[in-house]
């Protein structure tokens, strides 16, 4: 429920507007100097300010469990590249690990599996950005803003709300 504030004109706020839309549908309208108090009353409340910061926590959280949960996918991915488009190369690395002493083995199986995830995560990232994976971020001031105008106005409805403060109610 992010709020979107425009400001028509540089508005002047002695005789300003704020007109209130939510899933835009006009619903209302207050004095521009209410509604300034309340983003000021919200701004200031320091515990917002901790769930802001817990929820960015549970973002960066949920991406590193998302990453850590397609190392397989992504290994299994490239395993199913490379024997499709050379088959000689993962019989070359088959035998090269034979060969090889048990430490650059396990260098080699450390290699892979931090590529693994380095390609998870970019995998992961744009999956967020795109809307594949949701990030779960919740802009916790524009909540409590929504919630503080929402209550005065007696709007039950939910939706993407928006403010556009005019210079009158002729406008």
């Amino acid at each position: 429920m992010p709020i979107q504030i425009l400001n028509v004109d540089g508005v002047a706020m002695a005789n300003a507007i704020a007109r209130v839309y939510v899933n835009d549908i006009e619903v209302g309208t207050l004095p521009a100097d209410q509604y300034n108090k309340i983003v000021k009353m919200v701004r200031a409340d320091r515990r917002l300010y901790v769930a802001q910061a817990m929820n960015y926590f549970k973002v960066l959280l949920r991406c590193l469990f998302l990453t850590i949960r397609y190392v397989p996918t992504a290994l299994f991915f490239a395993l199913f590249l490379f024997e499709i488009t050379s088959p000689s190369s993962v019989t070359d690395v088959i035998v090269g690990m034979r060969q090889s002493t048990p430490e650059a083995v396990n260098h080699g199986v450390c290699w892979l599996l931090g590529t693994g995830w380095i390609v998870s995560m970019l995998f992961v990232v744009v999956g967020m950005f795109d809307g594949v994976f949701p990030t779960g971020a919740v802009d916790q001031f524009d909540r409590k803003i929504s919630h503080h105008i929402r209550s005065l106005l007696e709007v039950p409805a939910q939706g993407k709300m928006m403010v556009v403060v005019t210079r009158d109610a002729d406008q």
